[in-house]
């Protein structure tokens, strides 16, 4: 048999997540399909999936990131997830398929970007990016659609394993800010992750020091674990701590 993946990128470059720090995020692509049993094991090991390719954040002076995952059967959520998530059903019907790139995809991607000030670079993203980031996948991967009045206003991309999922980005119209939409779409996939019999719904990174990301922390109870090798055990949260 070949290789099962191929190391294609392993260098130090500008944390996307802090200023003035370095990052190394090694970039293993996945010669084949990745099995959602397999994708599971990944996931628990810390990696996060961009395009046909695998990678786990192992910077060597930085312990900033901590993979964060939600035991989607234990969730609580807070009276403010609460009201978020009646006005979310109120305002938005959700479709699950599969990934696509539209016009409007593109729109709301960048727009979500530059309005939100998440954006690392003044031009806009274009099909071929957005294709090999969100729509390319090397594992079973849906696309979320929550439209408001017919008309897209946000999407929602989601890794499936066999037992967990894996939040990959999310991006909506900020007209619609005052509705928290990237709070509800959590909620959303919490609730579907509970109904398909998942055990967990990982968030991504929760990293300390950014204020764009300190939100995932705030779905209790979570568990979170560093990054880097070796990779030390699961801890349990259940409150809100600062950063």
């Amino acid at each position: 048999m070949g290789p099962v993946e191929v190391l294609v990128r392993d260098e130090l470059e500008p944390c996307p997540y802090l200023p003035d720090r370095q990052a190394r995020l090694p970039l293993r692509w996945q010669v084949h399909p990745v099995t959602g049993a397999a994708f599971d094991g990944a996931l628990a090991l810390g990696d996060r999936r961009v395009g046909g390719g695998l990678y786990r954040p192992t910077c060597p002076d930085c312990r900033a990131c901590e993979t964060i995952r939600l035991p989607v059967a234990g969730f609580a959520p807070s009276r403010t997830q609460r009201r978020v998530w009646r006005a979310g059903l109120a305002q938005f019907t959700v479709q699950v398929g599969r990934p696509a790139c539209t016009a409007r995809h593109l729109e709301l991607f960048n727009r979500h970007k530059s309005e939100r000030g998440l954006a690392r670079r003044e031009t806009p993203t274009g099909p071929r990016g957005y294709r090999s980031w969100l729509v390319e996948t090397c594992t079973e991967t849906v696309e979320i659609r929550y439209l408001a009045a017919g008309t897209l206003a946000g999407v929602a991309i989601l890794d499936v394993g066999a037992r967990a999922a894996s939040a990959v980005y999310t991006c909506w119209d900020p007209g619609f800010a005052r509705l928290s939409p990237g709070i509800f779409s959590v909620l959303w996939q919490i609730d579907w992750a509970r109904r398909r019999g998942l055990t967990h719904l990982y968030l991504g990174l929760h990293v300390v020091g950014n204020a764009h990301m300190a939100y995932k922390a705030c779905f209790l109870p979570h568990e979170r674990r560093e990054a880097g090798e070796p990779v030390p055990p699961w801890r349990r949260y259940e409150r809100v701590t600062a950063g």
